[in-house]
């Protein structure tokens, strides 16, 4: 989920409100990034100011933002004051910073990343994402420095995101792809696959790995058993239907 924070007339107590929803739903979206308002010299706001509130200063002071649109300088008669809207950016990313992973999958994400041994993650169970949650694609020769290993993509379907994996990581997400699986299974599985005579190591960074990158559809501990999401129990129509 992407916020601007400083939108021209938004008040201070309507950017609070703003920072308490996400802060409360973070099960929801729980990856929020903040921005700060441009005006774009293409945008409905510049082709009429007075009815947003602002009032657009000379356009011999337009810069390019990098993107295909010149940004205009303006300013607000309303709206907060340059301390809060600092204020309002402040609280987003240390709350970014603090609690994004707090969330996922029930609050289980900073057990399953800290852990560096394999006896850590016993009793634990894992779900991984089955094929229509994602789809795999290799990063183009020229764009990685000289003498760097290739790697690859995983794009999630569900929230856009990619990550970035080495090739051997992609290769256990397909032999694991839709199974629920135990540490030890993945480390067994893991020294088959790579001719190991241990795969503890590899199974503890593999699982580390994909509870990062939410390619784990639900986890478990062994206390309850209940299935932790990294987001709600919902999936779009289309994954439904293709799973019946």
């Amino acid at each position: 989920m992407n916020i601007i924070y400083d939108i021209p007339t938004s008040t201070y107590e309507e950017a609070l409100s703003v920072y308490k929803f996400c802060h409360e739903n973070r099960d929801v979206a729980p990856h929020i990034q903040t921005f700060q308002f441009q005006l774009s010299a293409t945008s409905q706001m510049a082709r009429e100011p007075e009815r947003y509130g602002i009032k657009v200063l000379a356009e011999s002071g337009a810069r390019n933002s990098g993107l295909l649109a010149s940004v205009l300088p303006f300013e607000e008669a309303g709206g907060m004051s340059r301390e809060e809207k600092a204020h309002i950016f402040e609280i987003f990313q240390q709350d970014e910073n603090a609690t994004i992973d707090r969330h996922a999958y029930g609050g289980l994400l900073p057990l399953i990343t800290n852990a560096v041994c394999i006896e850590e993650l016993d009793g634990y169970s894992f779900q991984f994402v089955d094929r229509l949650r994602f789809q795999e694609a290799t990063t183009r020769p020229n764009h990685r420095p000289p003498g760097q290993l290739s790697t690859s993509l995983v794009y999630l379907r569900e929230s856009h995101e990619a990550y970035e994996i080495s090739p051997q990581a992609l290769q256990l997400l397909l032999l694991f792809e839709g199974r629920k699986m135990n540490v030890r299974q993945v480390a067994e599985e893991a020294a088959h696959a790579f001719g190991l005579a241990d795969g503890s190591r590899v199974a503890v960074e593999m699982l580390k790995l994909c509870a990062s990158a939410r390619l784990f559809e639900w986890c478990s501990n062994r206390t309850d058993g209940i299935a932790r999401y990294a987001a709600p129990d919902y999936f779009p129509r289309w994954y439904t239907e293709e799973k019946a």
